[in-house]
């Protein structure tokens, strides 16, 4: 009875009050107000991938193009570990040659007289040898600082522990073995002149 006397109430209703009334329905399909079910203008169809032309996902979720974008990056990560390893070992090279050219005149610059060994802390890194130092100190640090979190328990990942293999090679280095020696090192052109560099 009482749906009997709100019923003449509904139909004096003004249009704007009736949309406002409307505002309140949500559509089961859509989740969106304002309309049910049978007047929602969403696709019965499930959404269809425009990348892989299957249905029940949209691009930003499909699972192929996902796996794709994955694979991709993995290359091009791989890509770049593999050129830095080239221009490393390219370095390394240049460095060991150098490193032996210098030994041999620091030998032959040695007074023929001199007996015993040679006091290697009047001996000193070069600039560029000093450069090559910083940059694997600093890898080694980073090193250092995976196998800290290894320690800890957190997991790596592949890259990460390709890094850890390559300290055995890095501490072997020719300039590296001359810092573990003693050999003095040098400030570089403008932290010698009193300058920062920002």
């Amino acid at each position: 009875t009482d749906l009997l006397l709100l019923r003449p109430a509904l139909d004096e209703l003004r249009p704007l009050e009736r949309a406002m009334a409307s505002a309140d329905i949500i559509c089961s399909r859509c989740n969106g107000k304002g309309h049910k079910a049978a007047a929602c203008s969403l696709s019965f169809l499930r959404a269809q991938c425009s990348f892989c032309e299957k249905m029940g996902h949209d691009k930003s979720r499909c699972p192929v193009r996902i796996e794709k974008d994955k694979r991709e990056a993995q290359a091009r990560q791989l890509a770049r570990v593999e050129h830095g390893k080239k221009a490393e070992d390219d370095d390394s090279k240049s460095v060991r040659s150098a490193g032996a050219s210098e030994a041999s005149t620091a030998v032959s610059s040695r007074p023929p007289c001199a007996s015993g060994p040679v006091d290697v802390t009047k001996l000193s890194l070069s600039e560029e040898e000093e450069r090559e130092a910083r940059k694997l100190e600093k890898k080694l640090r980073d090193i250092a600082a995976l196998e800290a979190q290894r320690d800890a328990g957190s997991h790596l990942d592949k890259l990460q522990l390709q890094k850890l293999q390559t300290k055995a090679e890095l501490e072997d280095r020719c300039v590296m073995r001359k810092a573990r020696l003693g050999y003095r090192r040098v400030a570089l052109g403008s932290q010698a002149a009193g300058t920062q560099v920002i």
